[in-house]
């Protein structure tokens, strides 16, 4: 098994396949969860070419909510981010980078919209 990193993916080969995961810090990788086929933060291909053009198409954001409370909720892969406005548009590596303060993240735009609610509840326009 030889192990590469790509765009906060980390890629395995393992025998003639090639596996990338995104990197999480509190999940160490096993072939159960190599092999578990509700894994969304997966992409597997014949080859590294393969895996790192899915990856990159898992990079590409766009924007589905515009102006919920002062946010913008972008779609990245199967991820969604809220953004503030007055951050200007959203990048992934740029979120990868820390650079944004007060976004929210989540599975879905209602969990986007309900964490910039409670967010705003919570502390304003502080954020």
């Amino acid at each position: 098994m030889i192990t590469a990193w790509y765009h906060g993916y980390q890629i395995f080969r393992l025998r003639d396949r090639f596996y990338g995961f995104q990197y999480d810090k509190d999940v160490q990788l096993d072939l159960e969860r190599l092999w578990a086929r509700d894994d969304i933060n997966r992409v597997e291909a014949g080859t590294l070419e393969k895996v790192k053009e899915r990856v990159d198409a898992l990079w590409r954001s766009e924007v589905v909510v515009q102006g919920h409370r002062g946010y913008d909720i972008y779609q990245a892969g199967q991820s969604f981010y809220g953004i503030r406005q007055s951050d200007g548009e959203f990048d992934l590596k740029r979120f990868h980078m820390g650079k944004y303060r007060g976004y929210v993240t989540g599975r879905s735009i209602d969990e986007i919209k309900k964490r910039i609610d409670a967010l705003i509840s919570a502390v304003g326009d502080r954020v």
